[in-house]
């Protein structure tokens, strides 16, 4: 599931809108359309060797509303860049955590108790180490949560419990191999709950269908009938 990361080739600015937009140009070879993309990198655009940049800018004026509108929606998106001091907010399944830091050493050294997240560490002063053992933190509630979801979700497709592992993709959300294994993107544990099922029902029905086909939506549809709603809301998310 689509959410791509590293930006290659020119930046140039066109007037879209009333406005400039600078976009990045990329030519490939082979390629016989243009192809347009906003992501969190800005505007992306792909075309085939040998057509002007006159036709190219043609083209992004054609679809010069769906690129501002798509724009706007990328500067709504939810974004995570905890300043890791206390009091700070640290989303999770939906809600925020507040970070409370103590010096003192305890057995879990983190530990969410209510709405806090507790971090005990002679460190903690330290916002690069708090950094670390949150994030160590979020990939195993990440892994422990998906692996119940998977687990409850799968008998209903028929399919058995496939392996799972983390990523930290900017592309992808969850994807599923040939081969069953699944990989789940660790920032599904920051997402309300709802929208990690319609992640993990999306993965489990490649099990069976590895396609985006009208089959494939029939098996997701199985698990989460309101898919269509949940694909909308994760774009907030990236």
């Amino acid at each position: 599931m689509a959410r791509e990361g590293r930006v290659r080739g020119a930046v140039r600015v066109v007037e879209l809108g009333g406005r400039p937009v600078p976009y990045h140009l990329r030519r490939r070879r082979r390629m016989r359309n243009l192809v347009m993309r906003v992501d969190g990198d800005g505007l992306r655009v792909t075309a085939p060797y040998g057509v002007s940049l006159a036709w190219i800018e043609a083209a992004l004026q054609e679809r010069a509303a769906w690129i501002v509108k798509r724009l706007a929606a990328m500067a709504e998106r939810v974004t995570f860049r905890p300043d890791w001091r206390p009091g700070a907010r640290l989303p999770y399944l939906g809600t925020s955590l507040s970070l409370t830091l103590e010096t003192r050493s305890r057995l879990w050294p983190v530990e969410r108790v209510g709405e806090q997240l507790i971090v005990s560490d002679p460190r903690s002063d330290d916002p690069a180490v708090v950094e670390a053992m949150v994030m160590d933190w979020y990939r195993d509630e990440a892994h422990r949560y998906l692996s119940e979801r998977v687990a409850a979700l799968a008998p209903r497709l028929g399919v058995p419990i496939p392996p799972l592992a983390l990523s930290s993709s900017r592309s992808e959300w969850g994807s599923c191999s040939a081969w069953g294994r699944i990989l789940f993107n660790w920032r599904l544990i920051q997402l309300p709950p709802r929208l990690v099922d319609y992640v993990v029902a999306h993965e489990l029905a490649h099990l069976i269908e590895l396609n985006h086909s009208s089959a494939f939506w029939q098996l997701v549809e199985r698990l989460y009938p309101d898919w269509r709603e949940a694909r909308r809301a994760l774009r907030r998310y990236g």
